[in-house]
C-alpha cells in the first residue's frame, strides 16, 4: 500500500512545489493539500495521513498549534518545512523526523522522504509487535523474555533526537548497536559513530522494544540483531560477541533470559 501524505502550507507555490517533488515517488500519494492550521486537522481526520509535510507559520493556527490539537492516535509523522530556522529545537521536542529550512533542493527534500518511508514502513513490523506483546500479557505470569519490570504497553520509540556540536538530528533506533551507562547519561554506539545522550540508561530502555533490545549487564543494553555469538569462559565469565567484534560482558543471571529471548526471536 502507498503512504498516504498531506501537505499543509498557507502558500500555494509551496504547496505545488512539494506535491511536484513527491509525484517522482510512487510510494506516496498525496491525499490533501491545507492552506491553514484548521483545514490541516480537519483533514487528518478525514483522511488519516501516514506522512505530513508541516509549515510553521500560518494565519490562525501555527504548525505546532496544529500538531498539540491532534488526536495523538491519529497523528501522522511530519516533515517541517519552513523558511524560519528558529524552530528547529521546538520541531524536534514534537519528535518531527526532519526539518527541511526553504529554500531546500531536490537532494535535501529525498533524503527527508527515504528516511520517512522506512520508518512507517518499520511502523507497521512494529504495530504487529506490539500486538504480540499485548497478547503475551494477557497470560497471567507470561511476560515477555528481557521486558523490564512494569513496562507501559507505549508505541515503542522509533527515533532519538540527538544534540550534539550545534547540531540536531533523528537517530533511527534500528541503527544502535549497543548503549552503556555514562554515570547520568547514556553512550549511544552506531556501526559508525557514538553519540551521548542525556538521559539514563534505564529510562532509553523503558522506551525501547523489550524484543529487541536487551540488558545482558547493569551498565550494557544491546540490540539482538547484532548478537553473532554468546560465550562462556574456563572460569564461568559469560560474555556476547557482537557482529562488529565488540565483546561485551554477559551477567550470570542475565544469560537464561538472554538465551529464551534468543528463542524466542528465531521462533
Amino acid at each position: 500500500m502507498k503512504i498516504r501524505a498531506l501537505i499543509v502550507d498557507d502558500e500555494a507555490l509551496a504547496r505545488q512545489m512539494i506535491r511536484s517533488l513527491i509525484s517522482a515517488d510512487g510510494e506516496i500519494e498525496v491525499v490533501g493539500e491545507c492552506s491553514s492550521g484548521q483545514e490541516a486537522i480537519a483533514a487528518i481526520k478525514k483522511f488519516q495521513p501516514d506522512l505530513m509535510f508541516l509549515d510553521i507559520q500560518m494565519p490562525g493556527l501555527s504548525g505546532f498549534h496544529v500538531l498539540e490539537k491532534v488526536d495523538p492516535q491519529q497523528m501522522p509523522y511530519v516533515i517541517f518545512i519552513t523558511a524560519y530556522s528558529q524552530y528547529a529545537v521546538k520541531a524536534f521536542e514534537f519528535h518531527a523526523l526532519d526539518y527541511l529550512l526553504k529554500p531546500f533542493d531536490k537532494e535535501r527534500f529525498f533524503e527527508s522522504v527515504n528516511r520517512a518511508k522506512k520508518i512507517i514502513r518499520q511502523q507497521g513490523l512494529s504495530r504487529l509487535t506490539e500486538e504480540i506483546i499485548r497478547m503475551i500479557n494477557t497470560v497471567p505470569g507470561a511476560p515477555l523474555p528481557g521486558a523490564p519490570e512494569n513496562s507501559q504497553l507505549e508505541p515503542f520509540l522509533q527515533q532519538i533526537t540527538i544534540r550534539e556540536g550545534g547540531r540536531i538530528f533523528a537517530l533511527d533506533v534500528e541503527d544502535i548497536v549497543w548503549m552503556e551507562a555514562a554515570n547520568q547519561y547514556t553512550r549511544i554506539h552506531t556501526l559508525t559513530a557514538s553519540h551521548l545522550l542525556s538521559c539514563t540508561l534505564k529510562t532509553v530502555q523503558s522506551k525501547l522494544d523489550p524484543g529487541k533490545f536487551f540488558r545482558i549487564h547493569r551498565s550494557t543494553i544491546i540490540h539482538v540483531k547484532f548478537i553473532h555469538e554468546v560465550r562462556t569462559a574456563k572460569n564461568g565469565v559469560y560474555s556476547v560477541l557482537l557482529t562488529t567484534g565488540k565483546c561485551l560482558k554477559l551477567s550470570r543471571s542475565r544469560r537464561v533470559v538472554l538465551t529464551d529471548l534468543l528463542k524466542h526471536c528465531s521462533s
